[in-house]
């Protein structure tokens, strides 16, 4: 049996591995597409992000310094949290040997994805339920109705659970024309972007991989373009995600190469506690356990960045 002082040292060491493995958890990149992340300042109930709507276009100068000029409009968009707490059980017989520390992080590393896995998951419900929550114009953020645009459409295949390559290469096209066409008088808001996520049902993995794997997805998709918009998708870089929880026939198409997002999302890791070998609980059980809090949540942002596509029979 190892002394107090060697016990304790192992539960050091182990809780320093948990938290190493916090800190270091990264969300995939289809999720970083599609939201601006932040994973520092998010505890308390809810946090404000104020930011500008700004235009992407040079206006005519007004003359002297006296001239009229009307300042952005000035927005909040403000992002609620939910507290989740997840644990990482320290069984005390792992304290007897040095190995036990590489078990109980290994473990610890499954918790922390589950906590990387909800975040995703808000990402996705986000996009599910676009369709009833409002974006920053008090328009439900996918509507045909937006002011600069509409970032919805239906599009008719023979079967909306499971489209053929010819059918999602088309949907993927009307959804980057949507994008293209937002505009805000002359200003065309998303003129330039090329870089494209896709992001589907899983039920749709044959249909994406043989789309995505077996032909150039530009060349694909000028030919789906009339010619004046042929020349916009020069250059263009799509790629795609699939996840089970989207089961609804749609896909959602965001523009990714730009500092706005369609959602925010933030996290913070708050109150961590460890019930070491002296717990009563660890003396009872045999068990002892780090625990930590997690504070996060999601809301839209930049509807513009993005469409949704419905699939559905055609006529």
């Amino acid at each position: 049996m190892p002394t107090f002082s060697e016990a304790q040292d192992r539960i050091d060491l182990i809780v320093q591995s948990i938290i190493e493995d916090l800190r270091n958890a990264t969300l995939p990149q289809w999720a970083l597409d599609l939201a601006y992340f932040s994973d520092r300042d998010a505890a308390g109930s809810a946090v404000d992000y104020p930011w500008l709507k700004v235009s992407g276009q040079l206006r005519a100068a007004p003359e002297g310094m006296q001239g009229e000029r009307v300042p952005p409009k000035t927005y909040v968009t403000r992002v609620g949290n939910q507290r989740k707490q997840m644990s990482v059980p320290i069984p005390m017989s792992s304290l007897r040997r040095n190995s036990g520390a590489a078990y109980v992080s290994s473990m610890a590393q499954e918790q922390v994805k589950a906590g990387v896995n909800h975040l995703t998951g808000l990402i996705v419900d986000a996009l599910a339920n676009g369709g009833t929550y409002l974006a920053y114009d008090d328009l439900p953020f996918f509507s045909v109705d937006h002011v600069t645009g509409p970032n919805t459409a239906e599009a008719d295949v023979a079967n909306p659970l499971a489209p053929t390559e010819d059918e999602l290469l088309s949907a993927v096209a009307d959804a980057m024309v949507l994008i293209q066409a937002q505009r805000e008088g002359e200003d065309f808001l998303n003129r330039g972007l090329q870089q494209y996520r896709v992001v589907m049902p899983f039920k749709y993995l044959k249909a994406a991989n043989g789309l995505f794997s077996s032909v150039n997805i530009v060349e694909a998709l000028k030919s789906t373009l009339g010619t004046e918009q042929r020349g916009r998708v020069d250059g263009t870089n799509v790629a795609y995600s699939l996840d089970p929880a989207l089961s609804a026939s749609e896909i959602f198409v965001a523009a990714t190469d730009s500092n706005f997002k369609p959602l925010i999302l933030q996290r913070e890791y708050e109150d961590m506690q460890v019930l070491g070998i002296e717990s009563d609980q660890a003396k009872k059980t045999g068990m002892g356990e780090f625990i930590f809090t997690q504070s996060s949540g999601i809301e839209n942002w930049r509807y513009e960045r993005i469409a949704r596509i419905q699939l559905v029979t055609g006529a």
